[in-house]
């Protein structure tokens, strides 16, 4: 009895402790995971060296990411000198510079109202165009129905059985007669 009681007991701790270590490892790894949510720019300043020594990949020599860095700040800092200096960033006080700045800014001010103006007087010529297109439609339209009605008959002559010219019936129908006494019964 004592054995099978024993046996009970070690297998209610052993799945007590997987549980604890399941556990553990499951806060450990939601505390990182949302880290990396809250921040998804973390995984991208990270030392990929350390990560690969962690794996067990010894194979390589670690860079020095410090003196990279710096060298790289060595080529970028006079291209963003230059870039400084047309955006006017630290601009000294020298007045002829100013005057260029300001001469250049009237410039380019003066050429894009020139820009909008011919942009401008094109769309107005177009719809000029558009508009005498249209009137000369309408007037091309108003000849030809005065060539039609021109040629069109006037009505139809009715001819009697006796030979005579008879009446003309007009194109249009008249209205009907009224009677005052017509549909009583």
């Amino acid at each position: 009895m004592k054995k099978q009681n024993n046996n009970k007991k070690s297998i209610v701790r052993e799945s007590l402790e997987n549980v604890y270590e399941f556990g553990r490892d499951t806060a450990k790894q939601a505390g990182i995971e949302i880290v990396n949510t809250i921040n998804p720019f973390s995984e991208l300043f990270t030392n990929p060296t350390s990560e690969e020594r962690k794996k067990g990949n010894n194979n390589f020599t670690d860079i020095d990411f410090d003196k990279l860095n710096n060298s790289y700040k060595q080529h970028d800092s006079p291209e963003l000198d230059q870039i400084r200096q047309q955006l006017g960033v630290g601009e000294s006080n020298d007045p002829n510079e100013k005057k260029m700045h300001l001469d250049y800014h009237r410039r380019v001010k003066r050429e894009e109202e020139e820009v909008y103006l011919k942009k401008e007087q094109e769309e107005e010529e177009k719809e000029r165009d558009e508009a005498l297109a249209e009137q000369e439609k309408q007037q091309a339209e108003e000849e030809q129905a005065k060539q039609q009605g021109a040629a069109s008959p006037k009505g139809k002559v009715r001819r009697s059985i006796m030979g005579s010219k008879g009446s003309q019936k007009s194109s249009s129908e008249l209205p009907p007669e009224f009677q005052p006494g017509a549909g009583k019964q």
